[in-house]
């Protein structure tokens, strides 16, 4: 790595660096808000409701609905109580430990090479085999 590439990944990691753990908390609370309002949204479109009927349903002002999807004010959970029950929708919570990271073997067929015997014998197979074939020998681009 060049010293031109060193310095500006530094100069990068130095400006994405957190002032304090209060900025740190702010953010992390932030993008779970985020989370709730895209979610709630989601079902804002599921069901042909805007913010103004939503107001309705939540029986708060539309100001109160305006400031929680620009983000002035968060979510809480009385608000998120009344939007499950206006709904009928569940929210789901599920813990996940950040420490613990599972990485899976990935498996990729792009590049594989094929043989006579990958393809189909039957016109039985053809129709119940969910795998595509190339149809000539050339590589495929990557």
């Amino acid at each position: 790595m060049s010293s031109k590439t060193k310095n500006s990944l530094d100069k990068l990691n130095k400006m994405l660096e957190f002032k304090s753990e209060r900025e740190k908390t702010r953010l992390e609370e932030e993008l779970l808000h985020l989370k709730f309002i895209t979610s709630i949204e989601e079902i804002m479109d599921q069901k042909e409701v805007n913010r103004t009927e939503l107001a309705i349903l939540l029986n708060s002002s539309k100001s109160y609905v305006s400031q929680l999807f620009s983000g002035y004010k968060m979510i809480n959970i009385r608000t998120l109580s009344k939007i499950q029950k206006a709904f009928n929708v569940t929210f789901r919570i599920q813990v996940i430990d950040n420490r613990k990271f599972e990485f899976q073997k990935v498996s990729c067929g792009l590049h594989k090479k094929f043989s006579i015997k990958d393809y189909p014998k039957t016109e039985k197979d053809r129709l119940y085999n969910l795998s595509t074939y190339p149809k000539n020998k050339e590589k495929i681009p990557a």
